[in-house]
This record gives structure tokens, sequence and C-alpha cells, in this order.
């Protein structure tokens, strides 16, 4: 079989359908959803009294914030240099609109079937930019037989014609391209919400009638006159009730109740069709009303959150095909249109933080208090951390062995030290004087006795510190796990040893005074 060269021409074309309905309303093409045509008389109201249900309304608004909640990303059309200008173009003309009330009025087309935005240009020096977007009612809209929008108005009831690029279309739930008007979320909602409400109804009359008794009042033959009978009539009344009967005292009157089997009531029917709206916006009931288990809700949760998703997807790609696109074209000429994307915000893993921080410490650099207690929670205590022995202070304290006996001779205390000298930093700094022999003063070599005294026993602590951080696999266990190790650290080692040397110091104060220094 030969092919042939492809038809470029549109053929099926909507001022094409068999349907006559456009051609006998003057080229305006009729609303396709059933529901408004015959039990609406052609108009949106019928829909919006179905947001007035607490359930549609409560879902509704459920699914509106859900996709405004989520973050706003705009990524390149392609991969030039004039691709990633536009894109940041309109990252600017977003960030200066009120763009999440803009999607929030606009995903109403989800509920009704379409919405309607006219969008306000303006001039940025060589720019044209989009001042504001303004949502329109969409009943004041409809749409020809060619697929153009108009505007109905006392002037123009068959429609005015509405300038191109001017008016941001969003259309929602249609199976086919030739219904510009969408088929809405309130088209399947409608006879829930309308079964709910005669439930209502028939349940608000049974209160009515067994919440509170009927009064019956007999009355002879001989009082049958029409005014005795109204007396009776009223003195029924009168005791508090409005529903009274009377009836002759020789009648006998039965209530016949009918019997059934089975589970059914009003209260059945109002639960069975609040479930059904809510798979209508959100496509399961957990998010709205109770589960079973946190596994049934968080699988809801995510058939949700699909929804959701696919909700925010349709109403970004309406704004791309429309104002996005024609922003693009007038300032980027040749460069492709940016994309538009909502994304939620993910729930950081810990464990990944702590690794990457962990890294960061060995580096040299230290986590403020108020960074660990944004990012891990509170329960956490900074760290005592040592200074230098040459400060006066030793540090940590620490579980140590006994104190050696402090020599007052200078240098007496370091076998390995030249005579005279001081010892080398532990972390490898120069001396100030260093080649130089500098005498140690008295208090210099008993604070070195004290800080070997306790290194010993503090690196035996950090050791089993480390062992826990190393072990641990969340911020969480690492805290539990020190505070279950804090009540066997023993402390009466270390408090001996600051004994021994308050102590010495003592003594050696006594000596100084004796000895005139």
């Amino acid at each position: 079989m030969r092919i042939t060269k492809p038809v470029f021409e549109e053929v099926t074309a909507t001022h094409d359908s068999h349907d006559s309905t456009p051609a006998l309303l003057g080229q305006l093409m009729s609303y396709q959803d059933e529901i408004i045509k015959q039990r609406g008389g052609g108009n949106l109201k019928i829909y919006t009294e179905i947001l007035r249900d607490d359930q549609v309304n409560s879902c509704f608004q459920q699914r509106r914030s859900a996709v405004v909640s989520w973050r706003v990303v705009c990524e390149p059309g392609g991969d030039r240099k004039q691709d990633k200008a536009a894109c940041d173009f309109i990252e600017d003309v977003l960030n200066n609109l009120n763009f999440d009330d803009h999607t929030s009025k606009m995903l109403y087309g989800e509920h009704y079937g379409y919405s309607v935005a006219e969008c306000l240009w303006g001039r940025d020096g060589r720019f044209i930019t989009l001042e504001d977007i303004r949502v329109r009612d969409r009943s004041q809209f409809r749409f020809r037989n060619d697929g153009n929008l108009v505007r109905l108005t006392r002037k123009h009831p068959s429609g005015e014609l509405m300038p191109d690029y001017k008016f941001w279309v969003f259309s929602f739930g249609a199976d086919h391209d030739s219904n510009p008007y969408g088929l809405g979320l309130a088209h399947y909602a409608y006879w829930p919400v309308f079964f709910k409400r005669q439930d209502i109804k028939f349940w608000s009359i049974f209160l009515e009638k067994f919440g509170k008794p009927t009064t019956l009042g007999k009355y002879n033959r001989g009082q049958d006159g029409t005014k005795d009978k109204q007396k009776l009539l009223e003195a029924l009344k009168a005791i508090g009730t409005s529903s009274a009967v009377i009836i002759p005292d020789s009648v006998q009157v039965e209530l016949l109740e009918a019997t059934r089997g089975g589970k059914g009531g009003y209260e059945q029917i109002y639960d069975r069709m609040d479930a059904a709206i809510s798979k209508v916006y959100l496509s399961q009931t957990m998010t709205t009303d109770d589960g079973s288990s946190k596994s049934q809700s968080e699988t809801h949760k995510e058939v949700r959150d699909d929804v959701i998703q696919f909700a925010a997807d349709m109403l970004n790609a309406s704004a791309r095909d429309s104002f996005v696109n024609w922003l693009t074209a007038w300032n980027y000429p040749g460069a492709k249109v940016p994309i538009i994307k909502r994304v939620p915000e993910e729930n950081e893993d810990l464990n990944k933080r702590a690794e990457r921080d962990i890294k960061l410490y060995q580096m040299g650099f230290d986590l403020t208090e108020e960074y660990v207690q944004q990012t891990y929670g509170d329960g956490f205590l900074k760290r005592v951390t040592s200074v230098p022995a040459s400060a006066g202070v030793t540090g940590v304290a620490a579980v140590g062995v006994g104190l050696p006996a402090a020599s007052r001779q200078s240098g007496a205390n370091n076998d390995n030290a030249p005579s005279g000298s001081s010892p080398a930093p532990a972390d490898g700094s120069v001396p100030a004087a260093f080649g130089e022999a500098e005498e140690q003063t008295d208090e210099e070599v008993m604070t070195d006795h004290l800080d070997e005294a306790t290194s010993q026993v503090l690196d035996g602590m950090i050791d089993q510190v480390r062992d826990l951080v190393s072990q641990a696999t969340s911020p969480e266990e690492l805290r539990d796990q020190l505070i279950n190790l804090y009540p066997d650290l023993d402390i009466s080692r270390q408090a001996a040893i600051i004994q021994r040397a308050l102590v010495a110091a003592e003594l050696k104060g006594q000596v100084d005074v004796l000895e005139g220094n």
C-alpha cells in the first residue's frame, strides 16, 4: 500500500459537529454537562449551591490548600542561555504576583469545569510584564462554536468576542478537546449531596415526630359539635406541643410501623454520602474521616497526594500554554517556554544531616545551640570545651589517678623536658619564647600535674562517647544512649584529684606566707 502525504488541515473542528444546539443559540456553544442542562436550567448556580455542603467544602478546601502549600519551581525549557534567561524572567514575574491566591481561585475550575482569568499587562523598560491576574466570574464567559471566548453582556447577549493573548483559561475534566467547559467535580458530587440533603430533611422530620409526643384528646359522641372540638384541640395545643389530634372516644387509633431488618438508617445514609463526596474530591476517605489503621491512613494519604499532584500539573500546564508562553515569546523570542511546577517539601533525612554535621565538626566548625535545636529539636546540652592549661583551667572534669606530689622546684615535674623549660604544647603550637629556657612557676608546675592526672581518664570518657556516636543510627538514639551512660560515670576519683589539688594549693599559699613571698 502506498502512503500518501498527510492531511495538515483540521477536519473535525467543533463547528462541524452534528449537534445543532450551538447554531440555535447564535453560534454560542452550550454546556455539555447534563446536570447543568436538565436540573440547573443551563445555569452554573446549581453547582454553587453544592459548595454549601460541609463535606464538599472541607474536601475541596483540603484539595486546594494542599496544592497552594507546595512550592513553585520554574525550570528552563532548554539548555541555551536564552532559555535560562526566560526562566529567570518568568520566576521574577511569579514572585511579584500573589500567585498562590490566583492559583487557589483558578482551582475552582476543578469544581465547575473551567475558570477564566484576565491578564493585566504592563511594561518595565523593554520588557512586557504581567502586573496582575484577575480571576473573573466564569458564568459571564462562554465559548462560541469556533472555540473563541466571549463575554455575555446586556449590550451583547449573544457574547462579545474577547481579544487574543488576554485571558488565562483553565479547563478540567472533559473527556475530549471539543468541550472547553470541562466537566467539574461538582458533576459527580451532585447526587451524593442531593441524597444527603433529602436524608437530612426526613431525618429532621423523624426527630420531630419521635423526639416529642403527639397529644391525643377524646370526646364523647354528644360533644361532636364544631365549637366543642375546636376548644378541645386548642386545649391540647396549649399543653406545649405543636402536634395534636382529637378523635371520638369510641374510635380506636393505632400506629402501624413497618418492620425491617439489617443495618439501615438516616445516619448510615449520611455517612455513606459523605464518604462518596470524599472519594469524588480526594479519591479516598481517611484524610477527612476516621481511619482504621496507620498504614491504611498513610496509603490513603499517598492517594490524595497523587490527586493533588495531578491538579497542580493540570493548572500549571494551562498557565504555561497561556501567559507564560506569551511572555516568553514577547520578551525572549526563540527561547523555549519555561516549565512551572509545584513540588512538596520533602522531609529531611536527619541521619544524613548528622553525618554531614559530624564531618563539619571534624573539619573544625562548631555548631551553634540555635542550629542544633532547630535541626534536631530540644533535649541537647552544649558541651563544655576545655581551655589551655596556661589559662589556669584544666578543662572538662574527668575521672583520674592520684595527683602526683607537687615539687616546689621548677621543672622537677617533667623528667623528659629540659630543666627549667615548659613542656611543648599538645597542639604543636610554638611557645612564646621558643629556643629560650623559660622558668616555670610553682603554680604552673601544679597545673601541669593536674592536667596530666586527669587527661588519661578524660580520654577514656571521650572514647566511650565516640563509640556511642559511631554506633548510633539517629540523633535521638545518641541522645538516649548518652543519658543512659551518665549515671554510670564515676566521679569519685575525679573528686579526690581535685581535692588533693585544692589542698596542695592551700599548703602552697601557707608556705608562701611563712616565707614572706
